[in-house]
């Protein structure tokens, strides 16, 4: 008979095939013909160009969806391993879920009451990856995927968009005296994306390159915990390392 852990190993690879999916339309978007092309708009005062961003390919829109369903699976994860992981020892209940807590408060409150009956060593697992334990627990990595597949489920597809990457400018040296690209959310088609002021009025003009991230969009998050596919990665390989490998030797069978 089947036992809980292989149903969660095979949902974990479930979802790190899905991840592979997004991997590969991610890395189809960001090579070949440019995602936007960036031109440069002269201004009144001889020495500022605006930097604009054109729509060249569209993102696809069932991008959302896919990465939508990487997300709800390792969520499911989680609470496949609490429900597993309490059946080793009584019957759970339909309440029995993996618990993400923002204060140790709550945990003590909430959470203990649904982990009644296993032992105390997989309860300080589950409390130990808390993200009440990290300085800023809205950036921790079980607040933001819980938050994530929260949003999820109220509001289909998941909106993924382009954010610029690396970015340089080619200009002689001494040309240029400001260089600046200030969007940190989803480039739309012809959006100001920043600009570049030279020294003088007699300057030479060269191209801005940008590189993009393909990343989900979400307000007040930085980039970094943004970006696809390396968000859902990360996610996984926590689950599995931090969660789910330390917790194996606490599945047993229950007599």
């Amino acid at each position: 008979m089947t036992g809980p852990l292989d149903v969660i190993d095979r949902r974990l690879a479930w979802a790190w095939d899905q991840i592979e999916d997004v991997e590969t339309i991610i890395r189809g978007l960001l090579s070949g013909k440019p995602l936007y092309e960036i031109t440069t708009e002269p201004q009144a005062d001889g020495v500022t160009d605006i930097l604009r961003a054109h729509a060249m390919r569209p993102i696809p829109p069932d991008l959302g969806f896919m990465v939508g369903d990487a997300i709800h699976n390792l969520r499911a994860c989680l609470d496949n391993i609490a429900y597993g992981l309490v059946g080793c020892y009584r019957q759970p209940s339909w309440g029995t879920a993996f618990p993400i807590c923002k204060t140790a408060g709550r945990f003590q409150r909430k959470a203990l009451p649904k982990l009644t009956g296993i032992p105390q060593g997989a309860i300080d697992i589950i409390e130990g990856v808390q993200p009440y334990h990290d300085g800023d627990w809205t950036l921790h990595w079980l607040r933001l995927l819980d938050d994530r597949w929260n949003r999820d489920k109220h509001r289909s597809p998941t909106v993924v968009g382009s954010i610029p990457g690396h970015i340089s400018y080619l200009a002689h040296d001494g040309d240029v005296a400001d260089f600046v690209v200030f969007v940190d959310r989803g480039i739309e088609d012809g959006m100001e994306m920043g600009y570049v002021r030279y020294i003088s009025p007699q300057h030479t003009r060269r191209d801005p390159h940008l590189a993009f991230q393909i990343v989900v969009e979400e307000a007040d998050i930085p980039p970094q915990y943004r970006a696809l596919p390396t968000l859902l990665q990360t996610e996984h390989h926590l689950i599995r390392d931090e969660v789910l490998n330390p917790l194996r030797p606490f599945f047993v069978e229950l007599t």
